[in-house]
């Protein structure tokens, strides 16, 4: 599993098997999502759904499929 924590609008954190990574752009969380095996249609569906809700948490499943957003 993977999971997004927004910090502002530059800086997220990604966890995926109890490690940590800051990541400090949007650019930067495309390209780490990608390397963890996240579909590009589903990075970009919770981002489009995480704006639209003013989320700031992202869950995908096992698969890299988003699974879902809320605010923490």
């Amino acid at each position: 599993m993977i999971t997004w924590k927004k910090w502002n609008e530059n800086q997220w954190i990604i966890q995926r098997k109890g490690k940590t990574y800051p990541i400090k752009n949007l650019e930067s969380l495309f390209v780490y999502s990608l390397a963890f095996n996240c579909k590009l249609k589903e990075i970009e569906d919770a981002i489009i759904f995480m704006n639209k809700n003013d989320h700031n948490y992202a869950e995908f499943g096992f698969s890299g499929n988003f699974v879902f957003s809320e605010k923490r």
